[in-house]
């Protein structure tokens, strides 16, 4: 386990390193600057923002101090938002994110779990054709149209909420069920497929012989093991909704990370982009460790490689 674990943090440490030198070159060979929006300002008032943030330096001169900065927590200042930080940024607008985001991932859980093993067990059910269409359904709209297609039935036609995130927190129930279908969707077919496969193995039979009752059986053992697939797909899903939806938020106006994280792209906030990519990719990683020894525990016979 040891081994293991020494293992993942290399490769992670990586990730994050490989991440954050392609997406700095990235941004910086697309045509174009962060006051290219602003060809008005006199030339010396550009060319002390360009010397302020170092644009005026190579490429490689800009990657190490960059790489500098993050070994002491630093990532950087704003370029268009008057110098904040983006460690401000982060602490202003990822609380937000991390609320909304947080229900839908707990409500699809309570959702999508129990009903994956109704539909496991119960094949022929009326209850079980509904629950495999609908969640086929649900995962091949993309969530843009579902968003605009929600906001226009209940918030412009039934005028059941408004259309954007109040302070009122019934304004973020429009949100928060959008947010929670698409992994509803994901979660009910894995556990519906693993538990449905774990149902057919010898081990299973073999326990219904010895007399086990049969709700132990389902919850005890076959469960434990359908799980594991559901945790290898919660680490990217946890980082992904926890983080905000770039589309959600921006369609209800949340004031999220993830509409922060589109206001940086359309202003060309070199910062701010590349301190909240690599935010996010550290989160993956985290997350991506932690159901990978969640699934090492539980099964130890778990190749995640």
């Amino acid at each position: 386990m040891i081994k293991f674990i020494i293992k993942r943090l290399i490769g992670g440490i990586f990730t994050i390193i490989i991440v954050a030198i392609i997406v700095f070159s990235i941004i910086h060979i697309i045509p174009g600057t962060p006051l290219s929006s602003h060809a008005n300002l006199p030339e010396n008032i550009k060319q002390n923002i360009i010397n302020k943030y170092g644009l005026d330096k190579s490429l490689n001169e800009q990657i190490g101090i960059y790489f500098y900065n993050i070994t002491h927590g630093d990532l950087g200042l704003s370029i268009r938002n008057n110098g904040r930080t983006v460690n401000e940024i982060i602490y202003a607008h990822l609380p937000v994110s991390l609320i909304i985001g947080g229900i839908a991932l707990i409500l699809s859980l309570i959702v999508a779990i129990p009903l994956g093993i109704l539909v496991a067990t119960n094949q022929k059910k009326v209850v079980s054709s509904i629950c495999k269409t609908s969640s086929i359904i649900i995962a091949s709209i993309p969530e843009f149209i579902i968003a605009i297609l929600f906001q226009y039935i209940f918030c412009v036609k039934l005028k059941w909420m408004p259309s954007f995130v109040a302070d009122d927190w019934t304004t973020m129930i429009l949100p928060i069920i959008i947010l929670a279908l698409y992994p509803s969707a994901i979660i009910f077919q894995l556990i519906k497929n693993s538990m449905t496969e774990e149902l057919k193995k010898d081990y299973i039979v073999m326990l219904k012989v010895s007399g086990i009752p049969y709700s132990k059986i389902l919850y005890k053992y076959a469960l434990k093991n359908a799980c594991v697939p559901l945790l290898n797909y919660l680490g990217p899903l946890a980082v992904s909704i926890l983080t905000g939806s770039f589309v959600v938020e921006k369609t209800f106006g949340i004031p999220g990370i993830g509409r922060y994280f589109i206001v940086s792209v359309l202003d060309r906030d070199y910062t701010v982009i590349l301190g909240l990519t690599l935010f996010f990719t550290i989160l993956m990683v985290i997350f991506n460790f932690l159901t990978d020894i969640i699934c090492k525990i539980l099964n130890p016979k778990t190749n995640i490689e």
